[in-house]
């Protein structure tokens, strides 16, 4: 009885373990053949992105750059699937940002939409900054800001302490651009924190330019110069007019 156990109990055992062996390499023959069919697919798809994000810009890429860059995005699409390969084929521009920092960008471009990838593209590693100072509706009006003048905006929108603040920011930046921009990032202003207040007393307590102060009189009076001239010269002539006058009457 007890061998008979012992036999029937080995039996299962082995049943078993060659049960989970085959298990395994099913799994095994079946991961061989889905992976190879996934990757060329990638492989494929980040071929024909990198040609038309290449297209889009007009700008030759180099060889080794092109290669390089295929397969950092086909690994990139293996990883997060066809999110990757629908943004980068709306924003063109933004596939080499895609292929770094999908992880990054895929969720921000999810709520904020592509705007904030068109944001990326011009300017790595500012996308997060505009995400966390603006609104889905402000990144249209960044985005016709000059490249400067942008990334001046996003970097000084770290320092303000509220969203008013904020919003002057990019008004004045629409406004004068990098002038305005250099009014309010001195370290005095920035150092107590970039305030509405702050950027208005900045901007009221400009000083005017010396180099400009005589030009804008001349331009001042100009409307009065030519009358003016034609007074002095009436008097001239008048007073010359009773001199002459008074000496023939002398005589």
């Amino acid at each position: 009885m007890r061998t008979t156990l012992i036999l029937v109990f080995s039996l299962f055992w082995s049943f078993g373990i060659l049960h989970a062996q085959a298990n395994k390499a099913a799994g095994a023959i079946v991961e061989h053949s889905l992976n190879p069919l996934a990757k060329e697919a990638a492989e494929k798809a980040a071929k024909e992105l990198i040609e038309r994000a290449t297209i889009s810009s007009g700008k030759e890429m180099e060889a080794q750059t092109a290669k390089s860059l295929e397969a950092q995005l086909a690994r990139t699409i293996e990883q997060h699937g066809d999110a990757v390969i629908v943004l980068a084929r709306r924003v063109p521009e933004a596939t080499s940002s895609l292929a770094s920092r999908a992880p990054q960008l895929l969720p921000l471009a999810e709520k904020f939409g592509d705007d904030i990838l068109r944001i990326e593209a011009r300017a790595p590693g500012y996308a997060e900054m505009a995400a966390k100072s603006f609104g889905k509706e402000d990144l249209p009006r960044l985005l016709k800001l000059g490249k400067p003048e942008m990334k001046g905006v996003l970097n000084l929108s770290t320092h303000t302490t509220e969203p008013a603040a904020t919003k002057l920011l990019l008004e004045g930046a629409e406004k004068d651009g990098m002038k305005f921009l250099e009014k309010v990032s001195g370290p005095q202003i920035l150092a107590g924190g970039l305030s509405t207040a702050a950027i208005i007393l900045a901007l009221r307590s400009e000083r005017p330019d010396p180099n400009k102060l005589i030009p804008a009189f001349f331009e001042w009076t100009k409307p009065f110069l030519m009358p003016s001239c034609y007074v002095v010269a009436g008097l001239i002539l008048a007073w010359g007019a009773l001199r002459i006058w008074r000496g023939y009457k002398k005589a």
